[in-house]
């Protein structure tokens, strides 16, 4: 079996990524031939094989709306740093994948004249809105958290099934579990495997979680709306867009933006991402209009292939659960366990966001590797 065949398989089994897809993207990323993207993703782990698919089939988004596609390949030849920029395509997609039909996407329309935007949504209508996209990862705190998790991971993943999940207070990790609790975290995991989704029962996974970085979240995301404010000209009305791959919830973004000091022409934040939860990969894009600092007042909410309900249920709990979790999958394939996804901080951008288990809403003040949660 080739290195990339079980991860192909499970994206599928566990996410509902078709197999075909996956393919019809890894050849387009070939076609391409641009060496620093194929190896900022890989077909050997999920985070490189559903970022192709994500990259590819937003970039045909952005194409059928007007953007050339030489002026995407350019781009991606051009930005050694992999992440930020695909984090532009993939909003850029996924806003296009979920406008009316009438709108037309310009691509970096005034390069040549200085400050500029990502991109500009023009209407029939004669409707023009400016979109400047950042993509917002891991602090360094962050990261320093996720590299300090690394190693404990491989010592509290069951060794055949099961989910394990540490929750920690704050960003440092000030004691390893012995030998003895690390066994009994595994086999609590292993013993309530079955009460867990379908998709899941087989799969052997360990996270730590990060509880209380919101905060830290917040502040970098003001300096980040600082930046957007400071990019765009003030002559017609515009948006701020992110790629969220971990986060806050809205009201510490809310916040975040009034002591931002926006301008009157921004009209709203955009937030667009992706949640892989156990059976399904889900999209979003949330926006944010003005005022900010006050109440949000009512809530407008779609949703394309499951009830809004369900995209409510969803959406919250994973908006309340911490977005700092370093993880680590292994999937079963030809009689052992192999690596499927392992992110220790040795990247600040994800493709997406895995919660295989919702945080619970009880947790004590105190939850320093306190509870093992299958």
């Amino acid at each position: 079996m080739a290195d990339s065949d079980h991860v192909r398989a499970w994206v599928s089994r566990l996410w509902g990524i078709d197999p075909d897809r996956q393919e019809m993207a890894r050849e387009r990323l070939n076609k391409w031939a641009i060496p620093h993207v194929l190896d900022a993703l890989p077909s050997t782990d999920a985070d490189g094989a559903i970022g192709a698919v994500f990259l590819v089939e937003s970039f045909d988004a952005l194409v059928e709306r007007g953007v050339p596609k030489e002026k995407l390949l350019a781009k991606l030849r051009r930005d050694r740093d992999v992440w930020p920029t695909w984090a532009e395509i993939r909003a850029g997609g996924l806003l296009s994948a979920h406008s009316p039909d009438d709108m037309e996407l310009v691509a970096e329309p005034g390069r040549g004249a200085g400050r500029h935007p990502d991109y500009a949504l023009r209407y029939s209508t004669g409707e023009r809105v400016a979109v400047e996209f950042k993509a917002l990862g891991l602090s360094d705190e962050e990261v320093a958290f996720s590299q300090s998790a690394k190693p404990l991971l491989p010592q509290l993943i069951p060794p055949q099934h099961g989910i394990v999940t540490a929750h920690i207070e704050g960003s440092e990790i000030r004691g390893w579990p012995n030998r003895e609790t690390r066994r009994r975290y595994k086999a609590d995991a292993a013993r309530r495997a079955k009460n867990i989704h379908s998709s899941t029962r087989e799969i052997a996974a360990a996270v730590i979680v990060a509880q209380g970085l919101e905060e830290t979240y917040v502040k970098r995301l003001t300096y980040r709306f600082h930046d957007a404010f400071a990019q765009l000209p003030s002559d017609h009305e515009w948006c701020v867009g992110f790629h969220w791959s971990n986060g806050a919830p809205r009201e510490m973004v809310r916040d975040a933006l009034s002591q931002s000091e926006p301008p009157e022409n921004l009209v709203g934040v955009v937030f667009t991402g992706s949640v892989a939860i156990p059976g399904s990969m889900e999209n979003f894009i949330t926006f944010i209009p003005p005022p900010f600092g006050t109440d949000r007042g009512r809530e407008e909410w779609t949703s394309g292939n499951q009830s809004v309900d369900y995209a409510k249920t969803i959406f919250t709990r994973v908006e309340e659960s911490a977005g700092v979790r370093p993880t680590l999958i292994r999937v079963p394939s030809q009689g052992r366990m192999r690596d499927f996804l392992f992110r220790g901080g040795d990247q600040r951008i994800f493709p997406f966001n895995v919660v295989l288990v919702a945080d619970p809403r009880d947790l004590p003040v105190s939850r320093r590797l306190a509870s093992s949660r299958p």
